[in-house]
């Protein structure tokens, strides 16, 4: 699985094209760089609005690490 990095500038439009980013599988795997843990929940829940499962969010060194399958 491909880790897509997403810088802090471009997070509003990586959450509305949210699908582009998953593999062949349906897997997807993003890190949102500087991303505060407060926005985890409001990640989540535009992932199960869209038809994802298995939804992760961890926090890393450099943001939030935002994995899920469809």
């Amino acid at each position: 699985m491909v880790i897509h990095s997403i810088p802090a500038h471009q997070i509003a439009a990586a959450i509305a094209t949210i699908g582009t980013f998953a593999d062949r599988n349906g897997s997807l795997a993003i890190l949102f760089q500087d991303a505060a843990s407060i926005a985890a929940p409001f990640l989540l829940f535009r992932l199960k609005r869209t038809g994802y499962s298995s939804c992760r969010v961890a926090r890393e060194a450099g943001g939030l690490l935002l994995t899920a399958r469809r």
